[in-house]
């Protein structure tokens, strides 16, 4: 993105967060299996919150993202994802069990992220989790405390990359579901990420570059 004030971008994407989503249309951009987008949640889903949180640097914004480790009866083992997790019964929303599963994962304490807004919420199949993705604003140093029990190892991924085509591109997957599948996903920080955490990364893409479009007329 063109150098914009942090403080000024932050209140635009504020505002637009309270606009219409993209939600499916940019989700199918980036499903491995687009047809299922219109499946309902199964009657015994639970609900998840994950966070896209935009931190400022010398180098510009970027936000963390997280590989997940490899527990055996975890279907997204090793994957790269964004900090969040189950709501839990003692969460007063679903707001707060992002700031909560943000603090715990990576360390960083919930009294210095401010909620900009929401995105599209996403139902995974295959966990059965109703996926809430928030975006929040990082004001605080980056002394950032991986939680080793749940977390292999922190990304951290310019904001930009979302918007640069080389680096959105299909491979061939083995997955849980299929033995060889065709995915679109990001590479980001060395990283490939793909499925519901690059479904919910392009909405925000998209309304970045609208964002942008916006900030440049």
């Amino acid at each position: 993105m063109q150098p914009v004030p942090i403080q000024n971008f932050i209140e635009k994407l504020a505002l637009r967060l309270t606009e219409p989503l993209p939600g499916m249309s940019a989700h199918a951009d980036a499903a491995p299996l687009p047809g299922r987008l219109k499946e309902n949640p199964a009657y015994d889903h639970a609900e998840a919150s994950v966070m896209i949180l935009i931190m400022d640097s010398e180098q510009g914004p970027f936000f963390p993202l997280i590989t997940r480790q490899s527990h055996p009866k975890d279907p997204h083992k090793g994957q790269v994802s964004l900090p969040g997790g189950k709501k839990d019964p003692a969460d007063p929303n679903l707001a707060f069990t992002a700031l909560r599963e943000t603090q715990e994962e990576i360390g960083l304490p919930a009294q210095n992220i401010q909620i900009v807004g929401s995105l599209s919420p996403l139902y995974i199949p295959v966990s059965k989790f109703l996926v809430n993705p928030f975006v929040g604003w990082y004001d605080g140093p980056h002394n950032f405390r991986i939680e080793h029990a749940e977390v292999q190892s922190l990304l951290k991924c310019p904001l930009q990359d979302l918007r640069n085509p080389n680096l959105y591109s299909h491979r061939e997957m083995q997955t849980s579901y299929a033995q060889s599948i065709r995915v679109k996903g990001f590479e980001l920080d060395g990283a490939w990420v793909w499925g519901a955490t690059a479904m919910i990364l392009k909405e925000f893409a998209w309304i970045l570059q609208e964002l942008q479009a916006r900030l440049d007329s």
